[in-house]
Order: structure tokens, then C-alpha cells, then sequence
């Protein structure tokens, strides 16, 4: 649902996750990014992120993610 508001209010994600378990959360200050990557299941996750960074053009790959049970990763875009 919250996709399909999006889409309707004319917006692009910034962060597209290949796995929905998985919460993203992207912060920008200072012509810098950080993007914090959750995974508050107690089984481990995988997924592909990408981001689309204002000011930058285009969609950013950061690889393949793999995080433990019940974990933050910290990425430094």
C-alpha cells in the first residue's frame, strides 16, 4: 500500500530492498549519506540495495548485503 501512495503522489524511492524483511533507513547531511540497514528477524537475511541519491543522478548499486539475526549494518554512502 505505502508503494502504490508513492507511486500515485508522483515520487521515486530513494532505496530499493530486493528483500521486504528488511527495513531501510537512508540519512543525508552535509553532502553526505548513511544508509542503516535492519533486520529485526532472529533468522539471517540477504538482500541487493540500491540507492538513489539526490543531487547525483541515477541509481547507486551497493552490492549484496547479508545480515545477521537481529542486527543494524551501517553504510557510508
Amino acid at each position: 500500500m505505502p508503494e502504490s501512495l508513492v507511486e500515485r503522489l508522483g515520487l521515486q524511492r530513494r532505496v530499493e530492498c530486493s528483500n521486504p524483511n528488511l527495513w531501510t533507513s537512508l540519512r543525508t547531511g552535509g553532502g553526505r549519506s548513511a544508509l542503516f540497514i535492519m533486520n529485526l528477524f532472529t533468522s539471517p537475511q540477504e538482500a541487493e540495495v540500491r540507492c538513489r541519491l539526490a543531487g547525483r543522478g541515477g541509481v547507486q548499486g551497493l552490492s549484496q548485503h547479508k545480515l545477521e539475526p537481529m542486527t543494524v549494518k551501517y553504510v557510508e554512502i
